[in-house]
């Protein structure tokens, strides 16, 4: 009996070691005490299980277990990716230009098309052809009647300018104050000459000192003979060819309704009578 407890004993304090042996992963240890114990204690059911457990092989991870990481990082890829989108037109609106006004050294080929469209109307391309023989006289067009003075539809409610662009102009920012005086151009005649001035006299913005020559050729309280031929002039020299503020050209009459220049009739001496 006492050398049953003493095996007992011996079986328990070998199991301690095995214990410490698995904590710290060293599993050849843990089953050698492992062995010892179940030969010192047959059938002893904590070392049959411990040792059942290290003596089991691995069991395959399910697929679903295996590649659950990488699921979730393409997961998040995939969201991050078509979030990008929605935070880039949620934090960029589409007022009138607003980024192209944070920029001094902006082109006109940067800016929307509808701040051009009257100047493409106005200017179009010269296409250089050979001269054909001129037509009878007979086919020759009646004179063409002279074109009348531009007329804007006013519209009632503006555009209201970005706060961005309303500070660049501030600053001194000419692009911004001509695409300002361009939103005011047919709403606010007065708003659109203050921003306007800026432009044309200090960078020279050509279309800028076209738009106020139109202004101050129109008929209305702007209305201003000498302001509208400086601005035109202003435009042509900075290399506008064609301004809505230009006079018509001249006419030539047709070719059939050519008189010979009238001269006075040649008035004979009379006679000086014979003496």
């Amino acid at each position: 009996m006492r050398e049953r407890l003493t095996r007992r004993q011996a079986a328990e304090d070998t199991l301690e070691t095995a214990v410490v042996a698995l904590h710290n992963h060293d599993r050849e240890t843990a089953i050698e005490r492992l062995c010892q114990v179940l030969q010192l204690d047959p059938g002893h059911p904590r070392a049959t299980r411990e040792l059942a457990g290290l003596l089991r092989p691995p069991e395959r991870r399910r697929l679903r277990d295996r590649w659950a990481p990488y699921l979730v990082f393409f997961s998040l890829w995939v969201a991050t990716l078509g979030a990008i989108p929605l935070i880039i037109r949620s934090s960029y609106p589409l007022p009138v230009a607003q980024e192209v006004f944070t920029s001094d050294k902006c082109e006109a080929s940067v800016f929307p098309g509808w701040m051009f469209a009257q100047q493409a109307e106005v200017a179009p391309t010269t296409v250089v052809a050979t001269p054909a023989a001129p037509p009878p006289a007979a086919e020759v067009a009646a004179p063409a009647p002279e074109r009348p003075a531009p007329k804007r539809v006013r519209r009632s409610r503006p555009e209201a300018p970005s706060p961005s662009a309303l500070a660049q102009c501030e600053r001194g920012n000419a692009w911004s104050c001509y695409g300002i005086g361009m939103l005011y151009l047919e709403s606010a005649p007065a708003t659109a000459i203050h921003y306007l001035m800026n432009p044309c006299d200090r960078r020279n913005i050509a279309d800028a000192c076209c738009r106020l020559a139109e202004l101050y050729a129109e008929d209305g309280p702007f209305h201003d003979p000498i302001s509208m031929q400086t601005y035109r002039d202003k435009a042509h020299a900075n290399g506008m060819r064609t301004c809505l503020a230009d006079a018509p050209p001249a006419v030539d009459p047709p070719a059939g309704d050519a008189k010979a220049p009238e001269t006075a009739p040649t008035q004979t001496p009379a006679p000086v009578p014979d003496p």
